[in-house]
C-alpha cells in the first residue's frame, strides 16, 4: 500500500504474487464489486494505518491476520456507485469516493455524525502523512 489501500475486484482470475493477499468470500451473496467499493471509507483507512506495518519507501502492509481486522461497513441493501467510483479512482480523486462513500455508508446508514467522520479522515491522513514523509527524511 502506498498512498492508500484498495480492494480489488479479480474479473480476470489471475494469480497473485505473494505481494498481494487474495480474499475469499464465504458468503457467495455479497456482491464483491460493492465490498471493495465499501472498502474505500475514511473508517477502514484510518484503521488499516493503524494496525499496518510501515516498511521503506513509506510502503504499508497488511498481513492476513491484520487485514481481517479491518472494519469493512458493507451493507448489501446499499448500491454503491460502481462507475463513478472506478473513474474517480483512475483519476486519483480518492477524497471524491471518500466523500461519497462516507456519506452513504459511515453518516446515512451507520449514523456517524460529520464531524466523526471528519476526525476519521484527518486521523487517516495524519498517519498516510507520518508514513510517507518519514520515509523521505
Amino acid at each position: 500500500i502506498y498512498k492508500h489501500p484498495l480492494l480489488i475486484v479479480n474479473e480476470a482470475n489471475a494469480a497473485c504474487t505473494d505481494t498481494i493477499h487474495r480474499v475469499l468470500l464465504k458468503d457467495k451473496t455479497i456482491d464483491m464489486a460493492q465490498l471493495a467499493a465499501s472498502f474505500i471509507n475514511s473508517l477502514t483507512f484510518a484503521w488499516s494505518e493503524i494496525s499496518g506495518r510501515s516498511y521503506g519507501g513509506g510502503v504499508l502492509e497488511l498481513e492476513p491476520s491484520e487485514a481481517i481486522e479491518l472494519p469493512m461497513p458493507y451493507v448489501k441493501d446499499i448500491l454503491l456507485d460502481i462507475d463513478f467510483i472506478e473513474e474517480q479512482i483512475r483519476n486519483n480523486n480518492v477524497d471524491k469516493v471518500l466523500d461519497y462513500v462516507d456519506q452513504k455508508l459511515l453518516i446515512d446508514y451507520y449514523g456517524y455524525s460529520k464531524s466523526e467522520v471528519q476526525l476519521l479522515r484527518k486521523s487517516w491522513e495524519k498517519l498516510r502523512n507520518r508514513r510517507l514523509y518519514r520515509s523521505k527524511s
